[in-house]
């Protein structure tokens, strides 16, 4: 890791999105087969791994990789968000506040999963803290709230397992990797 003098304060996205190549070589997937993660999970690593402070972005999905997000960069509004604090705020009773946020993240939809339709965030939020997970909320919802598109509800289940995996396992920088991108 570089000294705290060393970070860069903020990683932008799009010098992250613009070369995809060396985006798939610093993450350490490019030949090698792996997830092909969306630049927040690549900036989010760099934050994570020591490389910068805090990513800016809109894309709430940044919450779910657990580093600071820096919102309103566009417009000058600035809000730092720790997003260590959103997940004990939003869920104090659950036993993973955490788990319970992802939760509710994919409830919500995601870049990785469809929204349940007629499910906003106040109903998403106190579906998740009474049953504890999409498929249970799905379950004893039913049919109120059914899986998007007139999917079956296998296929939603598949399209909501892959999400979450992609969010409990963000890709990680390879140490090498980054020193030959320059980071």
């Amino acid at each position: 890791h570089r000294s705290a003098e060393d970070h860069e304060l903020v990683v932008g996205l799009g010098e992250i999105d613009g070369d995809l190549g060396r985006r798939d070589r610093i993450a350490g997937i490019g030949d090698q087969g792996g997830p092909l993660h969306e630049a927040e999970a690549l900036a989010s690593a760099l934050v994570r791994d020591g490389y910068a402070d805090m990513v800016a972005s809109e894309d709430s999905d940044v919450l779910l990789y657990q580093v600071p997000l820096l919102r309103g960069l566009s417009n000058m509004s600035l809000e730092l968000v720790d997003t260590l604090r959103v997940y004990p705020h939003m869920f104090p009773q659950a036993a993973s506040p955490f788990d319970a946020f992802l939760e509710f993240a994919l409830l919500c939809g995601t870049d990785f999963n469809r929204t349940v339709p007629g499910i906003a965030a106040t109903t998403a939020c106190r579906s998740i803290a009474q049953y504890g997970s999409v498929e249970a909320v799905l379950r004893m919802s039913e049919p109120r709230y059914a899986p998007p598109d007139q999917l079956e509800m296998d296929a939603y289940l598949a399209e909501l397992e892959e999400a979450r995996s992609i969010f409990l396992h963000p890709p990680r920088i390879e140490l090498a990797m980054a020193e030959e991108a320059g980071l």
